[in-house]
C-alpha cells in the first residue's frame, strides 16, 4: 500500500491531502541537495510558509494521535513523490516523450 493511502486510512482524507500537498517543497529541497540547484530568497520564504502551515494543521503534537500519524504519512508521501519528480525530470532529459510514457506504462 502506498504512503498516501496509509495516510488516508490512518488520518483521513483531509489530513493526508494536506501532507501530500507539501511535495513542491520537497522538489525544491531535493533539487538543492542532490543537484546543487540554487534556491532563491522567494523560494526560501515559500518553504518556510509550507513548514509553518504543516505545523499549524497538525491536530496534536502527539504520536498517539491518528491525525498526526496520518499527516506524517502524508508528508512522507509528498517527499517520495517530490523525489520521483526530480529523478524523472533529470533522468529523462533527451529521451523522446513517447518512450518515456511507454516506459511508465510498462513498469
Amino acid at each position: 500500500m502506498g504512503h498516501f493511502f496509509i495516510a488516508v486510512k490512518v488520518g483521513g482524507v483531509a489530513v493526508a491531502t494536506l501532507g501530500f500537498a507539501s511535495f513542491p517543497a520537497f522538489i525544491t529541497i531535493n533539487d538543492w541537495i542532490v543537484f546543487k540547484d540554487r534556491i532563491t530568497q522567494r523560494e526560501w520564504v515559500l518553504l518556510l510558509l509550507v513548514s509553518v502551515g504543516l505545523i499549524l494543521v497538525t491536530p496534536q503534537f502527539s504520536f498517539g494521535d491518528s491525525g498526526t500519524i496520518g499527516l506524517l504519512w502524508g508528508i512522507l508521501s509528498g517527499f517520495s513523490f517530490g523525489l520521483l519528480a526530480v529523478v524523472n525530470k533529470r533522468g529523462v532529459q533527451g529521451i523522446d516523450a513517447m518512450q518515456v510514457h511507454f516506459g511508465k506504462m510498462v513498469w
